[in-house]
């Protein structure tokens, strides 16, 4: 009787949604297995398109779940679970645009409370570091900051980790020397006089930039969005787009002072007016739009 019993236990236990506990037993299954359904996906997204590999919250048994799903072909609904990461909280939210500071070419996924203050970018609670070649996460005790990242609009073929590596990149030293008047109203404003030495790297901390092809041609210039406090409203952050000029340096060429929004709602248009791309940026209301057009020597609305 006595091992007819441990059969039954044994077989509900199998049965059973993965807990805090034996969530790491269902790594290497298949995600579409009943026990990993939960309540479904409340968010996925791509970590990494050239091994097909996704990442997918679910909450299951009351806990949120990070899964790691490798697929077999793109467009497949099931894959392998390669790794599972736990929330601590169920209050938590996990984060997937976050930078490591001890390490900045590392990815890295946090969570930060559901309520947090801050709406620009979060100090996570907790954080994993990822293993591309293993498609794994382990925890890390590095001090780890989440920015409040726009997903909305067109898919761009991005993915969490090109994302990262493209934050890791340093911003040319053109660009920061072309954003000096900024970096010192930044100083003047946040600290006091005798306590704004190195305030220049910390100004420099808080942008986020990425390049755009502005000509047919292949011309790049540098986007730049300021999430230095002073510098963001309810309309979004500053945006300043840089182009290098012949004699090498960088000049902002966005409007008169540049403009407002996030990198995400910024769109490279088709359409060119003067050999340059138009430009587009979307407003909070994801309805209005400002579009800029290049008039010989800026872009202008």
């Amino acid at each position: 009787m006595l091992l007819g019993l441990e059969a039954v236990c044994l077989f509900l236990l199998c049965q059973q949604e993965p807990s805090k506990s034996n969530a790491p037993n269902f790594v290497g299954s298949d995600s579409c297995r009943a026990e990993l359904a939960g309540t479904g996906a409340e968010f996925g997204m791509a970590l990494d398109r050239k091994q097909n590999a996704y990442v997918e919250v679910r909450q299951i048994n009351g806990t949120p779940m990070l899964l790691v799903i490798q697929y077999a072909h793109e467009g497949d609904k099931c894959g392998t679970v390669r790794d599972i990461a736990i929330s601590p909280d169920p209050a938590d939210v996990f984060e997937f645009e976050c930078v490591d500071h001890a390490d900045k070419n590392r990815t890295v996924i946090g969570v930060r409370a559901e309520k947090s203050a801050d709406t620009r970018n979060w100090k996570a609670l907790h954080a994993w570091v990822v293993n591309f070649e293993k498609l794994s996460m382990s925890p890390t005790a590095d001090p780890v900051t989440c920015l409040n990242f726009d997903y909305s609009g067109q898919d761009d073929g991005s993915d969490v980790r090109t994302r990262a590596d493209s934050r890791a990149k340093d911003l040319p030293h053109g660009v920061l020397k072309a954003l000096a008047a900024e970096a010192q109203e930044y100083c003047e404003e946040q600290f006091e006089q005798g306590f704004r030495k190195g305030c220049e790297n910390k100004f420099a901390e808080h942008l986020r930039w990425c390049e755009l092809a502005i000509t047919p041609s292949g011309q790049t210039a540098v986007l730049v969005e300021n999430d230095n406090l002073g510098f963001c409203g309810s309309g979004g952050c500053a945006l300043y787009l840089l182009a290098q000029q012949k004699d090498a340096k960088f000049t902002q060429v966005l409007a008169s002072h540049g403009g407002m929004g996030t990198i995400e709602r910024v769109t490279v248009l088709k359409k060119t007016t003067r050999g340059h791309y138009d430009i587009q940026v979307m407003w909070n209301d994801r309805k209005s739009r400002s579009v800029y057009q290049w008039d010989g020597s800026q872009y202008l609305e």
